[in-house]
Parts: C-alpha cells; structure tokens; sequence
C-alpha cells in the first residue's frame, strides 16, 4: 500500500524460518527519495511489540488499526499465514497513514515516540527528524 508522500510497504511474501519453526513476515518498505525499496524481515511477534510501543497514537481515532489475532494451533498453515500477511501490511500502511501527520507531537513513551518506533520498526534510513517528517508528509 502507499502511504504519506508516497511512501509504500507491504509484506511481500513469508517462510518458516530453518532454527525455530517460526513464520518470518517479509515487508518491502519504498519511498521516493530512496532509490531501491528494501525488505525488512519481522515475525508476529515484532508486530505486536511494535503496536504495544506505538498504541497511544491510536487512542482517539475511530478507526484503529488492528493487528491480526494470535493463534494458538495452526498459526503456520498457509492459510492463516497468508490471511495474516495481507492484514499486517493493512496494519503497516494505516498506522503510517495516521503517525507520519503526527510526526513527533506525541508524547514519548517507552523511549521515544510512535514516530521514531515506526521508523526503526521499518528500517527507515536515518534523517534529521524535520527531513524525515517532509518525506512522509
């Protein structure tokens, strides 16, 4: 999906990683200032403890976005995987669509603020706050 100023992320694809089992969610993240999209790899978890660091951007809205559910038995079949790749590039690209306007005006929580956590959630490369805030904007 694309985002503020064109900014643009999606979970491309996913595999079981070989070590633990676990599902590793593949985002491709772009924007127009930077030549290549690159890929950021994250697994459920990652989404969670994201969304738990930037939830209070989300208080006020109507609309939230809402991370898929956690699934105790068959969290690795193709269709709940493929189900939840598709709602968390939903998820990625609303809460870039709500926190980029916002840029650093929330308060800080849990060291730094749902702008800076989704920043380096996503590997955006590193930029003065107010340059980075224009590319999203």
């Amino acid at each position: 999906g694309r985002g503020p100023g064109g900014m643009r992320v999606s979970v491309e694809r996913s595999y079981r990683d070989v070590h633990d089992g676990h599902t590793v969610y593949v985002c491709s993240v772009g924007m127009p200032c930077v030549p290549d999209p690159w890929e950021v790899r994250r697994r459920y978890r990652d989404f969670v403890m994201l969304h738990d660091k930037i939830k209070t951007a989300f208080e006020r809205l109507k609309d939230p976005p809402h991370l898929p559910p956690r699934h105790i038995f068959g969290s690795g079949s193709d269709r709940v995987v493929h189900g939840r790749s598709i709602a968390l590039s939903a998820y990625l690209c609303r809460a870039i669509e709500v926190i980029a306007p916002l840029g650093m005006t929330l308060d800080r929580g849990e060291g730094g603020t749902p702008y800076h956590h989704l920043a380096s959630f996503l590997q955006i490369p590193s930029r003065p706050p107010s340059e980075f805030k224009t590319l999203l904007s």
